[in-house]
């Protein structure tokens, strides 16, 4: 299977940034259908091996990694999605299936078997991964986002903030879990494009406290847990 790559860029802003972005960004930009402009909650589950392989390659700047994660949106368990994010230096692209609340507990409990049975591609993989790599859940991530959408060149910009962690596993599809947030001074500005991306979207994106970045929200939650 052929994927396309999109580019992907990072940057941490201060948190005190986030609402003049968006006052730049909501006259022009369309809000994600799914969100309001407070935003939707994002909660996901993500998986490393018995090496610590996601987490290490990300540390070490690994040109090519990939991650697996269990996500859903608004605490609704009736859309639940599994994930795998491939990264190849600052481009990537995602494969995704659904599952059903019911095979994420299977998963939570440690059943496995069913997901040769269900034929397709992306349990298949990750099936493997448990059995021969030691693949387990490692973290909980729990965040606000705010999407923006710009047809040309298939635009997407988030604003992510109020980020934290929970180490309680079993208690993913829970809404009442403890978390350990994050650093409250930033906030997560993430832009993802096909091919090009315009000069007055660049201009409306400029931060000048903004720092690039290559850490994921996974990686900031093994590296609190480490403290």
């Amino acid at each position: 299977m052929t994927h396309t790559l999109r580019n992907e860029l990072k940057y941490q802003i201060p948190i005190k940034q986030k609402t003049t972005l968006c006052q730049r960004l909501y006259p022009i930009l369309k809000l994600d259908p799914h969100s309001s402009k407070e935003g939707y909650w994002v909660k996901s589950l993500y998986f490393d091996d018995m090496h610590e392989k996601a987490l290490n390659d990300n540390l070490d700047g690994c040109p090519y990694r990939s991650k697996f994660r269990i996500r859903y949106y608004n605490s609704d368990t009736n859309y639940i999605c599994l994930e795998k994010k491939v990264k190849i230096l600052n481009k990537g692209y995602k494969e995704s299936i659904c599952l059903t609340k019911n095979e994420v507990e299977k998963i939570l409990n440690k059943e496995y078997e069913w997901m040769l049975e269900t034929q397709k591609g992306l349990l298949i993989e990750l099936y493997s991964e448990i059995k021969n790599s030691g693949l387990i859940p490692k973290t909980i991530i729990n965040y606000q986002r705010i999407p923006f959408l710009f047809n040309a060149g298939n635009i997407r910009i988030t604003l992510d903030f109020n980020i934290q962690s929970s180490n309680h596993i079993h208690q993913f599809l829970d809404s009442n879990l403890t978390y350990v947030p994050h650093s409250q001074d930033t906030c997560l500005l993430e832009v993802k494009y096909d091919e090009f991306i315009p000069d007055f979207i660049k201009n409306l994106i400029q931060i000048p406290e903004s720092s690039w970045t290559s850490h994921s929200k996974y990686v900031q939650g093994r590296l609190i847990q480490y403290r």
